[in-house]
Order: C-alpha cells, then sequence, then structure tokens
C-alpha cells in the first residue's frame, strides 16, 4: 500500500501485489478530523465482543497470517519498502 491519507483532491491509494500494481485511485480517501488517519489491521469480528447485545457465534478461533509488513515515512520509496527478492 502506498496511501497519501487526504480529505482533499491529492489522496491517493497505491496497491501492489506480488510486484504488479492492482489499484491506483486518487481523491478524497478520508474525512477531515483532529486525528489523522493510521495503520490497523487485523480481524475484525465483533460478535466476539462483550457486549449483551452483540450477536451470537459458533467461531471461537480465528487464524490470520502477515509477511514483510514494512511502513515508512515521507522519505520512504518503494524499493525501500518492497520485500527481497
Amino acid at each position: 500500500f502506498h496511501v497519501r491519507w487526504s480529505a482533499g483532491d491529492d489522496g491517493f491509494i497505491e496497491v501492489w501485489r506480488d510486484g504488479e500494481q492492482i489499484v491506483d485511485d486518487t481523491g478524497v480517501n478520508c474525512v477531515a478530523a483532529e486525528f489523522a488517519p493510521y495503520f490497523k489491521f487485523g480481524i475484525y469480528k465483533w460478535p466476539w465482543s462483550s457486549d449483551e447485545g452483540a450477536a451470537a457465534s459458533t467461531i471461537t478461533r480465528r487464524v490470520m497470517y502477515f509477511d514483510e509488513i514494512r511502513i515508512a515515512d515521507s522519505s520512504g520509496n518503494y524499493q525501500s519498502v518492497s520485500p527481497p527478492e
């Protein structure tokens, strides 16, 4: 992912998979807010919460694998975050 979060026209989201760019989207990609967007990922399943109003779930375990995560600041480039060959 290469992202410039923006509530204006200068925002963009670029996504690569296996060295090939598969998404190139430009424009607004967030709302103007007190706090900037940040990177967060995981398994989100709200019924696992302890809320009494949550729907019941029979699933008790989920597994997620991730690898080669690299994050750069504005001085980074594709080469600095791409996985080694």
